[in-house]
């Protein structure tokens, strides 16, 4: 008796997560719960509300009363995290029901090709079925993930440009946008320019991607670049919001633009830097990450962190892994990540996010009975 007791509690908080789900998923045409689709418009202009995916704590008693937290992931890509460092205990199975999973696109949920596997998009519908909510965190831009969500069917939502802008593929536009303020981003292309004059300038707005110049010299290297939407001037480009700007060139001329660069706006904490490509560097606003993103969408879901499990493979998933209730590192993981993660699965060309969901997302935590399908809506 206890233990069916036990089941129908889950099942009903499954279905009251699945209800808010599609509360927070519209689609196109349909309004926001609060009427407005981000802390900044797609005009620039600030909105009136967004429940708990606004800026600041919120209080209200709806949501969790966990704060955001900038995550304590370390300025140094490489840097080791010790045991003494962990923000808690390492654990051996989420400490509760898992309600939230979070995953990364590249090296995690895709193979070594790019390829979602049928055992993986088996293991996330399975999740879905099951009233757990999936959300995909990625460096790609919005509507580089597009093909795979269309593949998991059921993930409308996407934390993208490392945590920029939170992105709804439905209704086409941002949940929550983090961009770089024009001025901001007309200095930094002044300072690349002085360094390497050819630097070509591509910014990438909500789900689209602009530049102001098409060089030929650049683009015959790069042969995988994507055409832009358009070419447009600089200042024409810069009367919308720039969610991240990627500064493109030679590779013999990239590390003296990085060098400029860092030292003039990353060193001030102006930017967030990541790294990219040997002719890439990409730059957003200092207080888009993965991690704060999360935390919005548990908060506006009212799911607490510990009922969040998170898979990832680089160093832009550090954030997630000292903050989530439970961390998975595929094998394949940069060294940081693995001694961060709580536990190790296979490698993403192994179905390590499969193995990750059915066995601890799926999986009874300790003390609770296994969860079951959730029931269809009413």
């Amino acid at each position: 008796m206890a233990m069916g007791g036990e089941t129908g509690l889950m099942r009903r908080s499954f279905r009251e997560t699945s209800r808010r789900i599609r509360r927070l998923f519209p689609r196109r045409g349909d309004p926001s719960p609060d009427g407005v689709a981000s802390d900044s418009t797609v005009d620039g202009s600030p909105p009136t509300a967004f429940g708990g995916l606004g800026d600041g704590p919120d209080t209200r008693s709806t949501e969790t009363s966990e704060p955001l937290r900038r995550p304590q992931a370390g300025s140094e890509p490489d840097a080791a995290t010790d045991e003494a460092d962990r923000p808690r205990p390492r654990r051996d199975a989420p400490p509760g029901p898992v309600r939230l999973v979070i995953a990364d696109v590249d090296g995690t949920l895709v193979d070594g090709r790019g390829e979602l596997s049928r055992t993986v998009q088996t293991a996330c519908r399975r999740l879905l079925d099951h009233g757990i909510a999936l959300i995909l965190a990625t460096a790609r831009s919005p509507r580089g993930v597009y093909r795979t969500q269309r593949e998991l069917t059921g993930v409308p939502l996407s934390i993208a440009c490392n945590g920029a802008i939170i992105w709804n593929r439905l209704a086409k536009r941002p949940l929550h946008h983090r961009p770089l303020e024009p001025e901001l981003v007309r200095e930094i292309v002044n300072v690349a320019r002085e360094v390497e004059p050819e630097v070509m300038i591509g910014l990438e707005q909500l789900d689209g991607w602009h530049t102001d110049r098409w060089p030929r010299r650049i683009i015959s290297v790069l042969p995988d670049l994507t055409p832009p939407d358009s070419v447009r001037p600089l200042e024409a480009l810069l009367g919308e919001p720039v969610t991240r700007l990627n500064l493109i060139a030679l590779p013999e001329r990239m590390t003296a633009i990085r060098y400029a660069v860092s030292a003039a706006f990353w060193r001030t904490r102006r930017v967030s830097v990541f790294p990219g490509d040997r002719h890439l560097m990409q730059l957003t606003h200092p207080y888009a990450d993965k991690a704060i993103a999360a935390q919005r969408i548990a908060r506006r879901l009212q799911i607490s962190g510990d009922e969040v499990m998170v898979i990832g493979d680089g160093p832009n998933d550090l954030g997630l892994f000292s903050w989530a209730g439970f961390s998975v590192a595929v094998a394949n993981a940069c060294r940081p990540i693995r001694q961060a993660a709580d536990v190790i699965v296979a490698s993403n060309d192994d179905h390590g996010a499969a193995e990750a969901i059915e066995k601890y997302a799926l999986a009874p935590a300790p003390g609770h009975s296994a969860g079951e399908p959730a029931e269809p809506a009413g």
